[in-house]
């Protein structure tokens, strides 16, 4: 009879691909730090990660696929994070609204030091390639980072409804991309300032 368990072992092949897309996301990286996402080429990407130029494009497809990859790997690298930082079960509603804050603070940091939103900022023309990442693919980058807050605020505050979590996730997403691309003032005013916005919205879906 066939293991049926959630526990039995994945197939080699799939272990193995996403060993390959780990090893070529952690190269684009180092090299999107060290020179910029325009001088970033994918066969400079194949020879860092040790395969072929081929093997690459198989796998991703284009270069603004393997942005994508990339990005949808911050995104769930991000709600680790945030995971760690929600406070446990004795403390969820001690400070609701101080908890959100220091999350967008954790947020608006990583997103500024990400070399993909930080190469949409440059005056460098050859940047404008990545501009469909949050334009033509910003509905699937959207969908997946309020994903993964619904699933967090789920954890947290359970008490909140559905609907509610929902448009509050894809609120504060919505606003944490636009201050991305185009930043106001310091990390900590912006975060005041998205506070400012959805505290109501929050202390009323709570009942505070």
């Amino acid at each position: 009879m066939p293991n049926t368990s959630d526990d039995a072992p994945r197939p080699y092949p799939e272990q193995a691909r996403e060993l390959l897309v780990d090893v070529v996301l952690d190269s684009a990286d180092r090299l999107i730090r060290a020179g910029g996402w325009a001088r970033t080429r994918m066969e400079a990407i194949a020879q860092a990660s040790g395969v072929s130029k081929p093997t690459l494009y198989r796998v991703f497809g284009t270069r603004e696929q393997l942005a994508s990859a990339y990005l949808d790997r911050e995104v769930d690298r991000l709600t680790g994070v945030l995971r760690g930082a929600l406070p446990g079960p004795a403390h969820r509603k001690d400070d609701p609204v101080g908890t959100v804050r220091r999350m967008l603070v954790l947020v608006l940091e990583a997103l500024s030091d990400n070399p993909i939103v930080n190469a949409i900022l440059t005056e460098d023309s050859s940047a404008a390639s990545l501009l469909p990442l949050l334009t033509v693919h910003g509905d699937r980058l959207l969908e997946r980072a309020a994903a993964r807050l619904v699933e967090l605020s789920s954890e947290w505050l359970p008490e909140i409804e559905e609907a509610d979590r929902r448009v509050l996730a894809d609120t504060i997403i919505r606003l944490l991309l636009s201050y991305s691309v185009l930043p106001g003032r310091s990390i900590e005013d912006t975060a005041d300032t998205i506070i400012a916005l959805v505290r109501p919205f929050l202390e009323d879906a709570l009942g505070s």
